[in-house]
């Protein structure tokens, strides 16, 4: 057991290029064909090509190169759609940790809290023609904090949890401040040097020991995408299956683009605002509110399993509607959640007790009569 505090600092400074150069080829006279080139000639194993021509005139690489002087004076070749430039990147940091090992109830217990501070600069080299360059610079600062903690239950038991802040920057070539063209799909491309890094906030809990991830398997993502959708509907929405669909084009094009295809919200309040506005979101968060407090009811005036269906059905219709897109949808689920409501029955305290009190016909009383 114990603590400790540890301070560093970091520098670091790489540099990655590219540079294309070109010869202008000169034509040179006198230069004969039988010079620069050679016969080869075709090993036919076997006699397959006996009808052919076995010897192809091929160009001598060594002899052409010494004819016309190739790689005497290269040029660096630079200007628009050239892949000449150089990328610098320089980091500067600092950073500080504490570290603590006790007992916790005779048990081991770790931690570890630390942060630390980086500043990126950034700069880059491209060439507007052959003669005339472009420098573009950018700088960012990042504070990237991190806890970590670790509890030995047992002696094959851990319990970990921890909190961090991460980044990624961008790689040097992206940030290349050039283009290129291509004439075969006439697409063009190049690097952008105010490119930001990817900074991410990450939790790791006991859901690292289930295999799942505290972004719900990708569902907060889709939160994310199809959330401002909302506002484009905001009253009576898109419609049932009007959001989500099988076209790319569709009013889900932001999220599939970015997730892939997907079938809901997996989220049953997002869903029905997508699907039926916030007017219709407002009458379903209201069923379910009702079918709860009714629910709440039957169990309590009312013994048995066929007391309890009601509460049931209401406890897995609102744990549903977290992850996936609720049980008020033209399916299956709908005809159970209409057979809750109604076993929940009106409420009244008085049509409760006369079921109560209902006593189911018994053969021994009839016959002692």
């Amino acid at each position: 057991p114990g603590h400790n505090l540890r301070f560093g600092a970091i520098y670091n400074e790489r540099e990655v290029g590219s540079e294309i150069f070109q010869q202008t080829a000169t034509t040179v006279p006198q230069v004969p064909l039988s010079s620069i080139s050679r016969v080869f000639n075709y090993e036919d194993v076997g006699g397959y090509g006996s009808d052919t021509e076995l010897r192809f005139l091929v160009l001598d690489f060594p002899s052409a190169k010494a004819a016309f002087n190739f790689g005497s004076d290269f040029q660096p070749f630079r200007g628009p759609g050239r892949a000449t430039w150089v990328v610098t990147e320089e980091t500067a940091g600092a950073y500080g940790e504490y570290n603590l090992v006790t007992l916790l109830k005779d048990h081991d217990f770790r931690l570890n809290l630390g942060t630390r501070f980086v500043e990126t600069k950034i700069a880059g080299l491209g060439w507007l023609s052959s003669t005339v360059s472009n420098t573009e610079t950018n700088s960012y600062t990042n504070l990237l904090p991190s806890l970590s903690v670790a509890y030995d239950v047992k002696s094959n038991v851990v319990l970990r949890a921890g909190a961090s802040r991460t980044m990624t920057r961008p790689s040097l070539v992206s940030l290349a401040p050039v283009k290129a063209y291509s004439n075969v799909n006439l697409t063009v491309t190049g690097g952008n040097s105010q490119l930001e890094p990817l900074v991410s906030n990450n939790l790791d809990t006991i859901t690292e020991a289930l295999d799942r991830q505290p972004n719900l398997s990708g569902r907060t993502e889709i939160w994310r995408w199809a959330l401002p959708s909302v506002g484009e509907r905001p009253l009576f929405g898109f419609g049932w299956h009007g959001f989500f669909t099988t076209d790319w084009a569709g009013p889900a094009h932001t999220v599939y683009t970015r997730l892939g295809l997907t079938a809901h919200a997996h989220n049953a309040l997002l869903q029905y605002a997508l699907t039926v506005g916030v007017v219709g979101a407002a009458i379903a968060v209201a069923l379910y509110l009702r079918l709860i407090v009714r629910a709440a009811r039957v169990v309590r005036h009312y013994q048995g399993s066929v007391g309890l269906f009601p509460l049931l059905y209401a406890s897995y219709a609102v744990l549903n509607s977290v992850t996936e897109y609720g049980v008020i949808a033209p399916d299956s689920h709908f005809l159970l959640f209409v057979v809750a409501v109604a076993a929940a029955g009106p409420g009244r305290r008085d049509a409760l007790t006369l079921n109560r009190s209902f006593v189911p016909f018994r053969p021994e009383v009839s016959s002692a009569l």
